[in-house]
């Protein structure tokens, strides 16, 4: 099994006045297959999803599923090297991604109750390239604070209106014995 990753943003633009500012900002960058820096060797994604209003899908980034022909394929993230999510939206209805009631996984937030809003007909695309960021393999319970000691639970809530959108995850995979995929019924 091998990966090929390619990871590009652009904004570019054409602003006239006095004078003319034509020009854009580009990234792209690929990772090579593997396990280490600057390489990934899993993806998971799932495109269309329908989150009514009020409403989130909570992420186990340890046990992500997906069907592919007659198999079920089950990724378990050791390490997140980048995410895209797309709001499908034309105009109302917001996607609020993080802050997940128990082991979010906050890496890129930098703290478990921050989030970020992905507003109608938008995107949000984070990289991390080199390392990645790090996903807990096991769950923890609360702490006497409050607080939840796990860091592997991506929660993406709906608000204003329902809102389809489209996700997809790059990374590495935790090192398991045997087969990563089971025959599906």
């Amino acid at each position: 099994m091998s990966i090929k990753t390619q990871i590009e943003s652009v904004l570019s633009w054409n602003w006239t006045d006095s004078v003319v500012d034509n020009s854009k900002l580009s990234y792209a960058n690929s990772l090579a297959d593997g396990q280490g820096i600057a390489q990934a060797n899993r993806n998971w994604h799932s495109e269309n999803r329908v989150l009514v209003n009020g409403t989130s899908d909570v992420f186990n980034l340890t046990a992500m599923t997906r069907k592919v022909l007659e198999d079920t394929i089950t990724v378990d993230f050791e390490w997140i090297k980048a995410i895209h999510i797309v709001n499908e939206n034309a105009a109302a209805g917001d996607l609020v991604m993080g802050n997940a009631d128990y082991d979010c996984w906050w890496e890129p937030f930098r703290a478990a109750s921050h989030q970020v809003e992905i507003p109608a007909n938008s995107t949000l695309l984070l990289t991390n390239r080199q390392q990645g960021w790090i996903v807990s393999s096991e769950g923890s319970s609360s702490s006497s604070s409050g607080e939840s000691n796990g860091n592997r639970m991506l929660r993406i809530a709906a608000e204003v209106a329902d809102v389809t959108y489209s996700i997809a995850i790059i990374g590495i995979a935790r090192p398991v014995a045997g087969s990563s995929s089971s025959s599906g019924a």
